[in-house]
Protein backbone atom coordinates (compact mmCIF):
# COMPACT_ATOMS: atom_id res chain seq x y z
CA UNK A 1 0.00 0.00 0.00
CA UNK A 2 1.38 3.21 -1.14
CA UNK A 3 0.56 6.94 0.98
CA UNK A 4 0.42 10.53 -0.06
CA UNK A 5 1.36 12.86 2.63
CA UNK A 6 0.06 16.20 2.83
CA UNK A 7 1.56 18.59 0.71
CA UNK A 8 4.72 16.74 0.12
CA UNK A 9 4.07 14.63 -2.69
CA UNK A 10 3.95 10.56 -3.16
CA UNK A 11 5.97 8.30 -1.12
CA UNK A 12 5.99 4.71 -1.93
CA UNK A 13 6.00 1.36 -0.14
CA UNK A 14 5.86 -2.08 -1.12
CA UNK A 15 2.81 -3.94 -1.26
CA UNK A 16 1.78 -6.23 1.59
CA UNK A 17 -0.61 -9.08 2.00
CA UNK A 18 -2.03 -7.26 5.10
CA UNK A 19 -3.22 -4.35 3.27
CA UNK A 20 -4.60 -6.08 0.36
CA UNK A 21 -8.07 -6.09 0.77
CA UNK A 22 -8.21 -1.90 1.56
CA UNK A 23 -5.88 -1.52 -1.86
CA UNK A 24 -8.97 -3.86 -3.27
CA UNK A 25 -11.54 -1.07 -2.29
CA UNK A 26 -8.78 1.99 -3.00
CA UNK A 27 -9.08 0.65 -6.51
CA UNK A 28 -12.76 0.01 -6.53
CA UNK A 29 -13.50 3.88 -6.24
CA UNK A 30 -10.37 5.46 -7.76
CA UNK A 31 -9.85 3.50 -10.90
CA UNK A 32 -11.36 5.08 -13.72
CA UNK A 33 -10.44 2.73 -16.04
CA UNK A 34 -12.42 -0.21 -14.54
CA UNK A 35 -16.06 0.31 -13.65
CA UNK A 36 -16.50 -2.36 -10.84
CA UNK A 37 -20.56 -2.27 -11.03
CA UNK A 38 -23.49 -3.04 -13.08
CA UNK A 39 -25.23 0.10 -13.40
CA UNK A 40 -28.57 -1.62 -14.36
CA UNK A 41 -28.34 -3.83 -11.45
CA UNK A 42 -26.65 -1.67 -8.51
CA UNK A 43 -29.87 -0.19 -7.49
CA UNK A 44 -30.68 -3.83 -6.77
CA UNK A 45 -27.38 -4.68 -4.48
CA UNK A 46 -26.65 -3.71 -0.96
CA UNK A 47 -26.23 -0.19 0.92
CA UNK A 48 -22.78 -0.06 1.32
CA UNK A 49 -22.22 -0.86 -2.62
CA UNK A 50 -24.43 1.43 -3.64
CA UNK A 51 -21.85 3.79 -1.65
CA UNK A 52 -19.38 2.52 -3.57
CA UNK A 53 -21.00 2.60 -6.89
CA UNK A 54 -21.56 6.46 -6.26
CA UNK A 55 -18.03 7.40 -4.61
CA UNK A 56 -16.40 6.26 -7.92
CA UNK A 57 -18.30 8.38 -9.93
CA UNK A 58 -17.95 11.61 -7.57
CA UNK A 59 -14.16 10.41 -7.93
CA UNK A 60 -13.48 8.97 -11.50
CA UNK A 61 -16.35 11.45 -12.88
CA UNK A 62 -16.40 14.64 -11.20
CA UNK A 63 -12.47 14.56 -10.14
CA UNK A 64 -13.56 14.67 -6.14
CA UNK A 65 -11.24 14.02 -3.30
CA UNK A 66 -12.71 11.65 -0.83
CA UNK A 67 -12.52 12.06 2.49
CA UNK A 68 -13.81 11.29 5.88
CA UNK A 69 -15.87 8.72 7.56
CA UNK A 70 -16.42 6.61 4.76
CA UNK A 71 -12.28 6.02 3.79
CA UNK A 72 -11.93 4.99 7.42
CA UNK A 73 -15.32 3.09 8.22
CA UNK A 74 -15.24 1.26 5.26
CA UNK A 75 -12.32 1.52 2.64
CA UNK A 76 -10.01 0.85 5.74
CA UNK A 77 -12.37 -0.60 8.35
CA UNK A 78 -14.81 -2.24 6.60
CA UNK A 79 -17.15 -1.81 9.50
CA UNK A 80 -20.69 -2.47 9.49
CA UNK A 81 -23.05 -0.60 12.05
CA UNK A 82 -26.89 -0.57 12.56
CA UNK A 83 -28.87 1.36 15.01
CA UNK A 84 -30.88 -0.98 17.57
CA UNK A 85 -34.51 -1.16 17.84
CA UNK A 86 -34.65 1.39 14.63
CA UNK A 87 -36.48 0.22 11.22
CA UNK A 88 -35.14 1.93 8.20
CA UNK A 89 -37.17 4.64 7.72
CA UNK A 90 -36.38 5.60 11.59
CA UNK A 91 -32.55 6.57 10.36
CA UNK A 92 -32.92 9.97 9.29
CA UNK A 93 -33.27 12.06 12.44
CA UNK A 94 -33.59 16.18 12.60
CA UNK A 95 -32.02 18.48 14.99
CA UNK A 96 -33.72 22.08 15.11
CA UNK A 97 -34.80 21.56 11.19
CA UNK A 98 -31.55 19.86 10.32
CA UNK A 99 -31.42 16.38 8.62
CA UNK A 100 -28.81 13.98 9.51
CA UNK A 101 -28.36 10.01 9.89
CA UNK A 102 -28.53 8.03 13.33
CA UNK A 103 -25.15 8.15 14.86
CA UNK A 104 -24.70 4.76 14.84
CA UNK A 105 -25.15 3.78 11.02
CA UNK A 106 -21.90 2.62 9.83
CA UNK A 107 -20.37 3.38 7.11
CA UNK A 108 -22.81 6.75 6.74
CA UNK A 109 -21.71 9.52 4.24
CA UNK A 110 -19.44 10.13 1.47
CA UNK A 111 -17.45 13.61 2.13
CA UNK A 112 -16.39 14.70 -1.13
CA UNK A 113 -14.01 17.29 -1.52
CA UNK A 114 -14.79 19.20 -5.18
CA UNK A 115 -12.18 20.22 -7.01
CA UNK A 116 -10.71 23.51 -7.13
CA UNK A 117 -13.08 24.54 -10.24
CA UNK A 118 -15.76 23.65 -8.23
CA UNK A 119 -19.13 22.22 -10.00
CA UNK A 120 -20.80 23.57 -13.06
CA UNK A 121 -24.09 21.72 -12.68
CA UNK A 122 -25.67 19.94 -9.77
CA UNK A 123 -27.65 18.63 -12.06
CA UNK A 124 -24.84 16.36 -13.92
CA UNK A 125 -24.20 14.35 -10.89
CA UNK A 126 -28.18 13.58 -10.11
CA UNK A 127 -28.39 12.89 -13.92
CA UNK A 128 -25.57 10.16 -12.86
CA UNK A 129 -27.67 9.00 -9.97
CA UNK A 130 -30.41 8.98 -12.07
CA UNK A 131 -28.92 6.43 -14.34
CA UNK A 132 -28.46 3.95 -11.21
CA UNK A 133 -31.86 4.61 -10.07
CA UNK A 134 -31.50 6.04 -7.17
CA UNK A 135 -33.32 8.78 -5.54
CA UNK A 136 -31.84 12.08 -4.32
CA UNK A 137 -33.51 15.16 -2.23
CA UNK A 138 -31.09 18.16 -2.50
CA UNK A 139 -30.43 20.48 0.41
CA UNK A 140 -28.02 23.57 -0.14
CA UNK A 141 -25.71 25.38 2.17
CA UNK A 142 -23.35 28.34 2.34
CA UNK A 143 -19.99 25.80 1.80
CA UNK A 144 -21.74 22.39 0.64
CA UNK A 145 -24.54 20.55 -1.22
CA UNK A 146 -26.26 17.84 1.06
CA UNK A 147 -27.50 15.01 -0.76
CA UNK A 148 -29.64 12.47 0.68
CA UNK A 149 -29.56 9.10 -1.24
CA UNK A 150 -32.37 6.44 -1.04
CA UNK A 151 -34.11 7.76 1.78
CA UNK A 152 -37.35 5.15 0.73
CA UNK A 153 -35.81 2.08 0.02
CA UNK A 154 -35.19 -1.29 2.10
CA UNK A 155 -31.59 -1.05 2.12
CA UNK A 156 -31.55 2.32 4.13
CA UNK A 157 -30.60 5.83 3.31
CA UNK A 158 -26.85 7.45 3.12
CA UNK A 159 -25.79 11.16 2.18
CA UNK A 160 -23.38 12.63 0.47
CA UNK A 161 -21.35 15.77 1.79
CA UNK A 162 -20.65 17.73 -1.46
CA UNK A 163 -17.89 20.85 0.09
CA UNK A 164 -17.51 23.37 -2.36
CA UNK A 165 -14.42 25.05 -2.94
CA UNK A 166 -13.48 28.27 -1.54
CA UNK A 167 -11.24 30.72 -1.37
CA UNK A 168 -8.23 30.56 1.62
CA UNK A 169 -10.07 27.23 2.20
CA UNK A 170 -6.55 25.88 4.02
CA UNK A 171 -6.81 28.85 6.77
CA UNK A 172 -10.39 26.74 7.96
CA UNK A 173 -8.51 22.99 7.19
CA UNK A 174 -8.70 21.55 10.42
CA UNK A 175 -8.38 17.84 12.09
CA UNK A 176 -10.01 16.42 14.85
CA UNK A 177 -8.79 12.79 15.23
CA UNK A 178 -5.90 10.76 13.14
CA UNK A 179 -8.39 8.09 11.50
CA UNK A 180 -10.45 11.29 10.12
CA UNK A 181 -7.36 12.34 8.16
CA UNK A 182 -7.38 10.03 5.33
CA UNK A 183 -8.79 10.30 1.38
CA UNK A 184 -8.72 8.80 -1.89
CA UNK A 185 -8.34 10.64 -4.99
CA UNK A 186 -8.43 9.70 -8.62
CA UNK A 187 -6.37 6.95 -10.25
CA UNK A 188 -4.28 6.43 -7.15
CA UNK A 189 -5.42 2.70 -7.33
CA UNK A 190 -3.21 1.65 -4.13
CA UNK A 191 -2.77 4.91 -2.43
CA UNK A 192 -4.09 6.41 0.95
CA UNK A 193 -3.37 10.32 1.47
CA UNK A 194 -3.00 12.74 4.36
CA UNK A 195 -4.91 15.69 4.54
CA UNK A 196 -2.95 17.39 6.85
CA UNK A 197 1.23 16.00 7.62
CA UNK A 198 1.08 14.45 11.12
CA UNK A 199 4.27 12.23 10.73
CA UNK A 200 6.70 14.97 12.60
CA UNK A 201 6.56 15.59 16.69
CA UNK A 202 5.34 15.21 19.19
CA UNK A 203 2.68 13.64 16.55
CA UNK A 204 4.63 11.23 14.86
CA UNK A 205 1.73 9.47 13.69
CA UNK A 206 2.28 7.43 10.06
CA UNK A 207 0.05 6.45 7.97
CA UNK A 208 0.56 2.56 9.08
CA UNK A 209 -0.35 3.97 12.26
CA UNK A 210 -3.35 5.46 11.40
CA UNK A 211 -4.35 2.01 9.53
CA UNK A 212 -3.60 0.41 12.51
CA UNK A 213 -5.38 2.60 14.79
CA UNK A 214 -9.08 1.91 12.81
CA UNK A 215 -8.53 -1.70 12.61
CA UNK A 216 -8.29 -1.64 16.59
CA UNK A 217 -10.77 1.17 16.36
CA UNK A 218 -9.14 3.60 18.32
CA UNK A 219 -7.69 7.59 17.88
CA UNK A 220 -5.79 10.21 18.99
CA UNK A 221 -7.22 13.45 19.31
CA UNK A 222 -6.15 16.29 17.05
CA UNK A 223 -8.08 19.10 18.23
CA UNK A 224 -8.51 21.44 20.95
CA UNK A 225 -12.03 21.08 22.71
CA UNK A 226 -11.25 24.00 25.30
CA UNK A 227 -12.32 27.78 24.82
CA UNK A 228 -12.49 27.51 20.65
CA UNK A 229 -15.51 27.89 18.53
CA UNK A 230 -15.48 24.45 17.74
CA UNK A 231 -14.98 22.81 20.92
CA UNK A 232 -18.55 21.93 21.55
CA UNK A 233 -18.77 20.26 18.37
CA UNK A 234 -15.41 17.94 18.80
CA UNK A 235 -16.92 17.10 22.30
CA UNK A 236 -19.81 15.20 20.51
CA UNK A 237 -17.73 13.87 17.86
CA UNK A 238 -15.68 12.05 20.15
CA UNK A 239 -19.38 10.72 22.18
CA UNK A 240 -20.12 9.51 19.35
CA UNK A 241 -17.12 8.01 18.43
CA UNK A 242 -17.27 5.80 21.88
CA UNK A 243 -20.72 5.57 21.53
CA UNK A 244 -19.21 2.88 18.31
CA UNK A 245 -16.92 1.39 20.51
CA UNK A 246 -13.91 3.41 19.87
CA UNK A 247 -11.20 4.49 22.63
CA UNK A 248 -9.31 7.50 22.71
CA UNK A 249 -5.89 7.58 23.12
CA UNK A 250 -2.93 9.91 24.76
CA UNK A 251 -4.69 13.21 25.93
CA UNK A 252 -1.78 14.85 26.04
CA UNK A 253 -1.17 15.99 22.26
CA UNK A 254 -1.67 19.41 21.36
CA UNK A 255 -3.94 20.24 18.35
CA UNK A 256 -2.59 20.52 14.89
CA UNK A 257 -2.59 23.39 13.87
CA UNK A 258 -1.73 23.33 9.96
CA UNK A 259 0.48 25.64 8.10
CA UNK A 260 -1.19 28.54 6.19
CA UNK A 261 -0.07 27.54 2.94
CA UNK A 262 1.28 29.46 0.65
CA UNK A 263 0.55 33.59 0.47
CA UNK A 264 -2.27 34.61 -1.63
CA UNK A 265 -3.25 38.11 -2.78
CA UNK A 266 -6.69 37.10 -3.25
CA UNK A 267 -9.59 38.51 -0.63
CA UNK A 268 -13.24 37.75 -0.10
CA UNK A 269 -15.16 40.77 1.41
CA UNK A 270 -18.95 41.32 2.10
CA UNK A 271 -20.29 43.92 0.00
CA UNK A 272 -22.00 46.61 1.93
CA UNK A 273 -26.18 46.58 1.39
CA UNK A 274 -25.44 50.35 1.70
CA UNK A 275 -22.81 50.38 -1.47
CA UNK A 276 -23.26 51.94 -4.39
CA UNK A 277 -22.14 48.44 -6.32
CA UNK A 278 -24.54 46.64 -3.91
CA UNK A 279 -27.44 48.87 -4.94
CA UNK A 280 -26.37 48.74 -8.65
CA UNK A 281 -26.34 44.67 -8.37
CA UNK A 282 -29.79 44.62 -7.16
CA UNK A 283 -31.30 46.92 -9.52
CA UNK A 284 -29.59 44.98 -12.59
CA UNK A 285 -31.01 41.88 -10.56
CA UNK A 286 -34.15 42.75 -10.30
CA UNK A 287 -34.35 43.99 -13.87
CA UNK A 288 -33.03 40.70 -15.37
CA UNK A 289 -35.61 38.65 -12.98
CA UNK A 290 -38.70 40.80 -13.63
CA UNK A 291 -41.85 38.97 -12.59
CA UNK A 292 -39.73 36.89 -10.39
CA UNK A 293 -39.61 36.93 -6.28
CA UNK A 294 -36.09 37.68 -6.09
CA UNK A 295 -34.14 37.96 -2.72
CA UNK A 296 -30.45 38.56 -2.48
CA UNK A 297 -29.06 37.09 0.92
CA UNK A 298 -25.40 38.33 0.63
CA UNK A 299 -23.26 39.78 -2.08
CA UNK A 300 -19.71 39.09 -1.68
CA UNK A 301 -16.42 40.79 -3.62
CA UNK A 302 -13.29 38.17 -4.85
CA UNK A 303 -10.71 40.67 -4.92
CA UNK A 304 -7.11 39.44 -6.71
CA UNK A 305 -4.90 42.35 -6.55
CA UNK A 306 -2.65 41.65 -9.20
CA UNK A 307 -4.99 40.82 -11.41
CA UNK A 308 -7.00 44.05 -10.44
CA UNK A 309 -3.90 46.07 -11.38
CA UNK A 310 -3.64 44.17 -15.10
CA UNK A 311 -7.30 44.85 -15.30
CA UNK A 312 -7.22 48.64 -14.46
CA UNK A 313 -4.70 48.89 -17.04
CA UNK A 314 -6.35 46.92 -19.96
CA UNK A 315 -9.37 49.35 -19.09
CA UNK A 316 -7.04 52.33 -19.76
CA UNK A 317 -6.17 51.20 -22.86
CA UNK A 318 -9.40 50.58 -24.42
CA UNK A 319 -10.30 53.98 -22.39
CA UNK A 320 -7.86 55.40 -25.53
CA UNK A 321 -8.77 53.55 -27.78
CA UNK A 322 -12.74 54.00 -28.00
CA UNK A 323 -12.55 57.76 -26.51
CA UNK A 324 -14.99 56.34 -23.95
CA UNK A 325 -14.70 57.31 -20.02
CA UNK A 326 -15.35 53.70 -19.23
CA UNK A 327 -14.06 52.09 -21.86
CA UNK A 328 -17.41 50.79 -22.66
CA UNK A 329 -17.25 48.80 -19.26
CA UNK A 330 -20.13 46.52 -19.34
CA UNK A 331 -21.80 43.45 -16.53
CA UNK A 332 -22.05 40.13 -16.66
CA UNK A 333 -23.79 37.15 -15.01
CA UNK A 334 -22.57 34.13 -14.96
CA UNK A 335 -24.76 30.90 -14.22
CA UNK A 336 -24.75 27.47 -14.05
CA UNK A 337 -28.02 25.92 -16.02
CA UNK A 338 -30.89 24.25 -13.59
CA UNK A 339 -33.02 25.17 -10.52
CA UNK A 340 -29.96 24.99 -8.19
CA UNK A 341 -28.62 27.67 -10.42
CA UNK A 342 -26.16 30.53 -8.34
CA UNK A 343 -24.92 33.62 -10.17
CA UNK A 344 -21.78 35.04 -9.37
CA UNK A 345 -21.03 38.60 -10.58
CA UNK A 346 -18.14 39.52 -13.05
CA UNK A 347 -16.83 42.81 -14.43
CA UNK A 348 -15.56 42.31 -18.45
CA UNK A 349 -15.09 44.52 -21.00
CA UNK A 350 -17.28 44.11 -23.94
CA UNK A 351 -13.92 44.32 -26.27
CA UNK A 352 -13.42 40.73 -25.48
CA UNK A 353 -10.50 41.13 -23.25
CA UNK A 354 -11.50 39.36 -19.53
CA UNK A 355 -8.62 39.83 -17.14
CA UNK A 356 -11.06 37.40 -14.48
Amino acid sequence: MGTKKSKSGVVSSSSNNMYADIEQRIAQVTDSTHLSFDSTQIHKASREAKMMAVAWIMVCKFDCRLYGGFVRDWIVGHFIGRPKNKTVDQWIQYDNSTAHLHPEIVPADLDCYLPAHGLSDIDEILDELGKLQMTVNVHRDQWRYLLFVDQNTPTGPFTIDLIIPHIGIHKYDRIDFDVNNLYVEKNYTKHLGMRIDITYAPYSITLEKIVDNIRKNRFYLLAGVKSTPCGKVIVERIDKMKTRGWQQLDNALPPVVPSGGPSSNVELKPVPNTSSIYQKILQKMNSAFSGNKLEIVSIEEIKNVELQSMYEQARKQIQKQTSLSDGNEMMLYHGAKGKYAYIPYENYMSSGVTPF
